[in-house]
């Protein structure tokens, strides 16, 4: 006993050494330190006073037991008598006399605080994944990569499956998704091997209730830290948002149906509309080229008047259709924007003058050049401002500015038009901009107007990225400004005008032979009618198979033809001439579709076959000429570029 005691009070180690009755015989500076305690408080005291009498009763047992053999204590919590915790892992060992005889035990003690600790770290944390595992949505499995056996599936999956876990952990590689189910898996698992990365598919699979549902999976293999492989995948039941998404594919799809109704629809209409109106604007246009009584010749202005006004109703209305189909296409090609502003403005010149306005039309220097964009749709949108200016203004004048700020490559451009007529207050100007919408309701029974132009300017304003507005007082005019921003052309660029003067009205006619193809008996006679008064050689077919035939048998110097008609419509007949003159090295025709086809996209089919233009009806006596004149000048001799006058 006497060396033992020696042992522990010099040795560094946490030791203690109990005799039979578990009093304490000697303790080392180590167990002092670990403990918290002094000496003088544990010598001839029982370790049941000091620790409980569970751990008495456990040196008391391993010194009856008289044997030599040591035992090891699982880790206990205790405290210093500051209170501050501490765990120790003990091992104790019988003390004999020279006779064998168990005389005490000896105890070495670790201190394990910090292990301790680490490990509740890692029981927390495994807790948390416990946690995070099993309340996901997502269905989480993990599979033996050799075996395909399961070795973990949190709450989803079983859920899903509508089987309990004890069922599932440990078995093989065909109890989720069946036999064909089995084979995708684990094919997807391959590649998954096979690349290290992410997999993911989606397949339908039944669920515990017998319902077929599309899971989206991802597969990885991992590793845990023993070098054992596992297949990690995590799949959604997506079936739902597949569902809706094929819902809206089907609404999409029944939208687009509409639309497609919907455009059809309105060419149809656009094209039965402008066949009967050809008919009386082209007969009045005719009638107005000859000699008539002075009441006759107002019935004829009335009738072209009447017949023009309806042509811009259905032209806005065509144009809102697009609008509101998000249809609406804008062009952008080279254009000179002095030209284009003054033509515009003189378009309105004789009735502001007829109204004893002054009437001025104004181009900045710092705006004058060529630009990229949509002159048509530009002057679309000047008519309008000056059309309601001179309807609104009775008296004062009326005048169109435009000036510009340069930028490097670019110019923002305004264009105000001030007049001094009715104007507006703020509560009108709020609906101003509105379809179908007027000052009030004495405005369209004075005036006139289906109150759509605004609406369709500042639509038109803003798809090509600019803005239209207005400021006015009651019966002091307004003053209406667009604003665009266009790119500047870069070096000289040559410029066409569609609506441009005719550029050899001298032009000889005698023998120029023009092709008329038209199944309408009325629009084949009104261009008769008008072509008539020319001294040239006109040949009417009925459809695109003779105007073929005709084209086959001579050249014809130009060619006019419509597009929707019998036994061969017009797009084909001109791909055929085509091929023809191609084929026999003849000199190209000019050809213009002469059409109640207005919308851009008929215009872009006439240029793919191969027109050199596309005049739409009802036509004018003076737009027909005027083609034919150019033609016969030779303008569009060498393939020009495509021609639309509307």
């Amino acid at each position: 006993m006497d060396a033992a005691t020696a042992l522990v009070a010099h040795s560094p180690l946490d030791l203690c050494l109990v005799d039979v009755d578990s009093r304490f015989v000697a303790v080392s500076q180590g167990f002092l330190t670990a403990s918290g305690l002094r000496r003088e408080d544990l010598i001839g005291v029982k370790a049941s006073d000091l620790f409980g009498s569970s751990v008495a009763d456990i040196v008391s047992a391993t010194v009856c037991k008289g044997g030599v053999r040591a035992r090891t204590l699982p880790p206990r919590r205790f405290e210093k008598p500051d209170g501050e915790p501490f765990w120790v892992e003990t091992m104790l060992w019988p003390v004999c006399d020279d006779a064998g005889a168990a005389i005490g035990v000896m105890c070495v003690s670790r201190n394990i605080t910090s292990e301790q600790k680490l490990l509740a770290d890692l029981s927390r944390a495994e807790a948390l994944l416990d946690a995070v595992v099993e309340n996901i949505p997502s269905m989480l499995v993990v599979q033996e990569l050799g075996s395909g056996n399961f070795v973990r599936i949190n709450r989803a999956t079983a859920q899903f499956l509508g089987r309990s876990r004890e069922e599932l952990i440990g078995n093989g590689r065909q109890n989720f998704s069946g036999k064909e189910g089995a084979k995708d898996h684990w094919d997807l698992v391959a590649q998954a091997e096979a690349t290290g990365d992410t997999v993911a598919a989606e397949r339908p699979t039944p669920d515990g209730k017998g319902r077929v549902r599309i899971l989206q999976s991802r597969h990885r293999v991992i590793e845990d830290g023993g070098g054992v492989r596992h297949v990690l995948t995590i799949s959604d039941d997506i079936t739902e948002t597949r569902q809706a998404e094929d819902k809206l594919r089907a609404i999409a799809g029944e939208a687009e149906a509409a639309n497609r109704a919907k455009s059809e629809f309105l060419a149809n209409m656009s094209h039965e509309i402008r066949t009967p109106l050809n008919g009386v604007m082209g007969i009045a246009s005719a009638l107005a080229r000859t000699e008539l009584r002075p009441d006759q010749a107002e019935m004829v202005g009335l009738i072209e008047m009447s017949a023009k006004t309806l042509e811009a109703l259905l032209s806005d209305i065509l144009d809102l259709a697009r609008i509101e189909a998000g249809r609406m296409e804008l062009k952008a090609e080279p254009f000179d924007l002095a030209t284009s502003v003054n033509a515009c403005g003189a378009l309105f010149s004789a009735a502001a003058e007829a109204k004893g306005l002054k009437y001025q039309v104004s181009v900045d220097p710092a705006a004058i050049g060529s630009y990229i964009g949509d002159a048509p749709r530009l002057r679309q949108i000047l008519s309008n401002l000056l059309g309601n200016a001179v309807k609104f203004t009775q008296s004062g004048s009326i005048s169109l500015r435009v000036s510009a700020v340069r930028g490097e490559t670019s110019s923002a451009l305004r264009f105000d038009v001030q007049d001094t007529g009715i104007g507006f207050d703020a509560e009108t100007k709020a609906r101003l901009f509105g379809r179908f919408e007027q000052a009030d309701g004495s405005i369209t029974r004075r005036f006139g107007g289906t109150g759509l132009g605004l609406a369709i300017s500042r639509s038109l304003a803003e798809a090509m990225g600019g803005t239209l507005d207005a400021q006015g007082e009651p019966g002091r005019g307004a003053v209406f400004s667009l604003t665009l921003d266009l790119t500047r052309c870069v070096g000289e660029t040559e410029l066409w005008s569609a609506g441009g003067e005719i550029q050899d009205e001298g032009a000889e006619l005698d023998g120029f032979r023009v092709l008329v193809a038209e199944d309408h008996p009325t629009n084949r006679r009104v261009v008769e009618l008008i072509l008539g008064s020319l001294d040239l050689d006109l040949v009417c077919v009925e459809d695109g198979a003779q105007a073929v035939a005709a084209a086959e048998r001579e050249r014809f110097d130009l060619i006019l033809m419509d597009m929707q008609m019998p036994v061969m419509d017009g797009l084909a007949a001109i791909r055929e001439i085509r091929a023809l003159e191609a084929r026999t090295g003849r000199a190209p025709s000019p050809i213009f579709a002469l059409t109640a086809n207005a919308m851009q996209e008929h215009v872009a089919a006439s240029a793919a076959a191969g027109a050199n233009g596309h005049l739409t009806k009802p036509i004018t006596a003076d737009a027909l000429i005027a083609t034919v004149e150019r033609a016969a000048s030779g303008e569009f001799d060498g393939g020009e570029a495509m021609v639309s006058v509307a």
